[in-house]
């Protein structure tokens, strides 16, 4: 039981390497074709309506995952899309544990704080939304909610994540409510 843990903190871990390289410009699609590629990828997991301010920062299909990313009007905004390979299990107790969704520029992981579980419905299940606060690599106080969910091509995490003064708990509902 614990090998199986510690393998998927392993793999929550990878995901967060693949996020964060993306972001650096490892395997980043080119400037001109973003927006139609981020779409086309975004597809695969899920489709979604674009929150107000927010645009594709890249799109990344590697090694079976596929890794979305929005920015938002605040540099500190950001949703990601994530969907892995069949056959990987995770629960939302194993991503609170693992704490990684940090949104740092680094690939070290920030110490989240539980904050809550809230129900919500994406593409028509009931899952859970964990919520977790801490601070970004710019020392701010921030806000996370990242949910599993079986994506169109299979499990599929989303992780929305902002500096708490600029958090807005009603694009974050909205945006969860969009994705089909």
């Amino acid at each position: 039981m614990k090998s199986n843990s510690i393998s998927k903190t392993i793999l929550l871990f990878s995901v967060l390497i693949i996020v964060t390289l993306g972001m650096s410009g490892c395997t980043i699609l080119q400037a001109e074709n973003l927006y139609d590629d981020a779409k086309n990828v975004a597809r695969m997991i899920a489709s979604y309506d674009m929150p107000k301010g927010y645009s594709e920062q890249f799109a990344v299909e590697m090694l079976g995952y596929q890794v979305v990313s929005l920015i938002g009007p605040e540099e500190s905004s950001h949703i990601y899309l994530i969907q892995v390979p069949q056959g990987i299990e995770l629960t939302p107790d194993q991503l609170q544990q693992a704490r990684i969704m940090d949104n740092s520029d680094t690939i070290e992981p920030k110490q989240m704080q539980f904050v809550e579980n809230r129900p919500v419905v994406i593409r028509g299940q009931s899952v859970t939304l964990v919520i977790q606060e801490g601070l970004n690599s710019e020392n701010q106080p921030y806000r996370s909610a990242t949910a599993l969910f079986e994506g169109r091509n299979g499990p599929a995490l989303v992780n929305i994540s902002a500096a708490i003064t600029h958090w807005d708990q009603a694009l974050v509902d909205a945006f969860l409510a969009s994705l089909d």
